[in-house]
């Protein structure tokens, strides 16, 4: 872990190791591995980010759909799971979201809730808006819902390529140059 303690955050003033210590202990706890995120920023070391859990517009999917799908999800999570921040257990697949410059390790701060589903690995790529026109009905929508569980974050992990939807205030994205460090902490 030594090239991973010398470096510092963006801003300079952070052990990375230490921080993922302190402000994830719950992430630690319960999972064994590493989550990636791409995403279209250039990190060096370190990012802590905000979650925009209430006025995430989606990439692809028509807004109308996106929200009728929260609003199931709502229904049967508590929170607009469209609106989460995802990542996935591939890093390789991560690499592969649309713009993405580079995949990140994914790092929730604090207290978190996860869904993913063992038959959907991506809403909009497995339904795109194609296959939501007005022959679907309601049913058929909140079967697609139903499909979706929030628990076995390992098994989710595991899956690799399945989008796991997470709600968290903050969280850290990190460079993959420390991915053995980080691997060797969980």
């Amino acid at each position: 872990m030594s090239r991973l303690r010398e470096y510092l955050t963006e801003d300079g003033n952070m052990d990375v190791i230490e921080t993922i210590k302190r402000d994830c202990k719950p992430f630690l706890y319960e999972s064994d591995g590493l989550l990636y995120r791409g995403v279209e920023q250039n990190i060096k070391h370190i990012l802590k980010k905000t979650a925009r859990l209430t006025d995430r517009k989606p990439m692809n999917m028509d807004k109308e759909l996106h929200e009728l799908f929260n609003a199931l999800f709502i229904e049967r999570f508590g929170w607009p799971v469209r609106n989460g921040v995802f990542a996935v257990g591939d890093s390789i697949h991560a690499y592969r979201w649309p713009g993405c410059d580079s995949p990140y390790i994914f790092f929730p701060i604090g207290r978190y809730k996860y869904v993913w589903s063992r038959s959907v690995k991506d809403l909009y790529i497995e339904y795109d808006d194609s296959d939501w026109d007005d022959k679907r009905s309601l049913e058929q929508k909140q079967s697609v819902v139903d499909q979706y569980i929030d628990t076995n974050l390992d098994e989710a992990r595991h899956m690799g390529r399945h989008e796991i939807s997470f709600k968290c205030n903050e969280y850290y994205l990190i460079n993959m140059i420390y991915e053995n460090d980080l691997k060797r902490l969980l």
